[in-house]
């Protein structure tokens, strides 16, 4: 089964993939896609030519059934919750009006960990929002505030 890291954003602008690219790029890492519009739906992510990338998908309400799973999913999980974190979490949610997913392949290495991180500051940094991460839980920039299992 595939790892799973999400930025769910307030924000309607679509994260430059040049900004994923220049921080990825620490890692020897670059990002491609066959879509070179400013309104990129999906991208990947390479980090060793001798693995499969990292697919990237920006998830938007009215297009696509993915943004309301994973909202729902994402609600579901944090409602089981309590405290002023899952409250944070639950209103980021809330004003989510984009995900931007990170679909890493289940048999990535570990040099897959730099550029997927690298990746996920660039968009946190040029959109907004939090992030969560599979079997990890909610950040909110480097910070671990909501446990998820």
């Amino acid at each position: 089964m595939p790892y799973f890291a999400r930025v769910f954003s307030p924000s309607e602008a679509v994260p430059p993939l040049d900004s994923i690219r220049i921080l990825a790029g620490q890692y020897a890492a670059t990002v491609t896609t066959s879509d070179e519009a400013a309104d990129w739906e999906t991208a990947e992510l390479l980090y060793d030519e001798e693995e499969a990338p990292v697919d990237i998908e920006r998830y938007l309400p009215a297009t696509d059934g993915l943004f309301e799973e994973d909202l729902n999913d994402s609600r579901a999980m944090v409602e089981r919750s309590e405290g002023p974190a899952a409250a944070r979490v639950l209103t980021a949610l809330e004003e989510c009006r984009q995900i931007v997913a990170f679909r890493v392949p289940d048999d990535a290495d570990d040099t897959v960990w730099g550029p997927l991180n690298a990746a996920l500051d660039a968009v946190v940094g040029a959109i907004g929002g939090i992030a969560h991460a599979d079997a990890e839980g909610f950040y909110e920039g480097q910070d671990l505030i909501l446990p998820t299992e």
